[in-house]
């Protein structure tokens, strides 16, 4: 701990192999109160994401001020490299369908469980964020809306989602 407080990490941490290594890490973070080093640690496990992007969301919302940067990295690049198949948990949502992401991911398809993970602010954050992605199934609603088949523009979310966090904070 004492390396990392005085600025050597690569010193003190041995490059983590696997998304839990670098979230145990994350999380001794939080517990040691290193925020100084936390654009640190979010590069760390922004490397991890692949693994586990919605465990990096929750860990990225609960913190006393929503970490930005592991957000980021949980939705672009976590997220994205994922399938639904490989997204759909039944802990965090409600249907799953084959299609795209995008039906999967909106607001009304997730859990209880799922808004407790993300806590408050992130809950709010998300909502804010994933709002015009439809409640209803691929196959209902106008012709438009059925053909709308495309994936969730990633990045794009990923910078709302920052954005709506900086907001939720400041009001708050």
């Amino acid at each position: 701990m004492l390396l990392i407080i005085t600025g050597r990490q690569y010193d003190a941490v041995n490059e983590p192999k696997s998304w839990r290594d670098a979230a145990k890490l994350y999380q001794m973070m939080d517990k040691y109160q290193l925020d100084g080093h936390q654009p640190w640690f979010s590069e760390l496990c922004g490397r991890w994401v692949k693994e586990a992007p919605l465990e990096a969301l929750f860990i990225a919302c609960n913190r006393p001020s929503i970490d930005t940067t592991l957000a980021r990295y949980a939705i672009e690049d976590g997220m994205s490299q994922k399938s639904p198949a490989e997204l759909f948990d039944t802990r965090y949502f409600r249907y799953y369908w084959e299609i795209t992401a995008r039906w999967m991911m909106a607001p009304p398809n997730t859990t209880l469980q799922f808004g407790l993970d993300l806590g408050f602010k992130g809950l709010l954050t998300y909502n804010l964020t994933f709002a015009d992605i439809r409640d209803y199934a691929p196959g209902k609603g106008t012709s438009a809306e059925v053909q709308d088949r495309s994936p969730p523009r990633w990045r794009e979310l990923a910078i709302n989602f920052v954005d709506n966090a900086r907001r939720v904070e400041q009001q708050m």
